[in-house]
């Protein structure tokens, strides 16, 4: 793993456990606009600041409607999909934005008050889909990004679709306990019950094991991750071998030959990514 991987996947951590509190600037919290079905088709001018919202609105939205999608989308595996449109590099890009004259931005669970409001100056609406924990607010997504590209029916078959596709990798459970945990500049970081990472493992076929003692995006003790000592650790692609040369951790029995990798481009994913997740997890568990 290279330094950038390093930097940009601490700040991916800090960047989850922070945006979980919603809350702006002075402590403020950012007020959420949730979209109805009276407006849904009034928008022509539709950009996304959120990786969740960037694939719902290419399944579900006319392409003349989209104006722009988040840079992390473009850049990723599916970034085939979003050739010729305009990125955003983060919701840090006002002027950038505004420069798009988009009448809404579709963002999730911002944290910045001051960044939303600019841009409501501006005049551009700022949806906020609210923070992702896994399939359920994921549903509610799919459901909120159909109202807004004025295809609510499709929406419903798209999450349908989803839910049942998942709850198919996830038959033949294998009773298996795992746990998702990173390792970055020597610390722990994990994701589990009330995040994407727990459905993902739930959908795999498998037990988090974390959910037991653990909530949201724990950071754990070495001491910890022995006491949970699951038969499967799941990472991020490159990660196994340096969970497991620490000294403690090799002794885990998951340790080497009970870690599944995954490319961070699908775990990570709070969207439509998550399926995908479960299926590579399953298959690599032996179930």
């Amino acid at each position: 793993m290279n330094r950038v991987d390093v930097v940009n996947g601490v700040a991916a951590v800090l960047a989850v456990v922070g945006s979980m509190a919603a809350v702006g600037a002075g402590g403020a919290p950012v007020p959420p606009v949730k979209i109805v079905e009276a407006s849904s088709t009034r928008y022509r001018r539709i950009a996304s600041a959120s990786t969740v919202a960037d694939p719902l609105l290419r399944d579900l939205c006319p392409a003349d409607r989209v104006v722009a999608v988040s840079a992390l989308s473009r850049e990723g595996p599916q970034g085939h999909r979003y050739a010729g449109l305009t990125t955003i590099p983060s919701l840090e890009a006002l002027e950038q934005i505004i420069g798009l004259s988009p009448e809404v931005l579709v963002v999730s669970n911002v944290g910045d008050a001051r960044r939303v409001a600019r841009l409501r100056e501006a005049g551009i609406e700022v949806i906020d889909l609210g923070p992702p924990t896994g399939l359920a607010s994921l549903k509610d997504d799919i459901l909120q990004v159909g109202e807004l590209c004025g295809r609510p029916d499709a929406a419903k078959e798209l999450a349908s679709t989803l839910e049942t596709r998942l709850e198919r990798v996830a038959s033949g459970v294998s009773g298996k306990r795992a746990v998702y945990v990173t390792v970055y500049g020597g610390r722990y970081y994990g994701g589990t019950k009330g995040s994407s990472y727990h459905d993902v493992l739930r959908y795999a076929g498998l037990k988090d094991a974390a959910a037991e003692r653990f909530s949201g995006f724990p950071q754990y003790t070495v001491e910890q991750l022995l006491a949970l000592d699951p038969d499967l650790l799941v990472t991020k692609t490159g990660m196994g071998a340096s969970l497991c040369a620490d000294e403690a951790l090799s002794r885990l029995k998951a340790c080497p030959d009970g870690v599944i990798e995954v490319e961070g481009a699908y775990l990570d994913d709070p969207g439509l990514g998550m399926l995908t997740a479960a299926e590579r997890i399953a298959a690599a568990s032996g179930r």
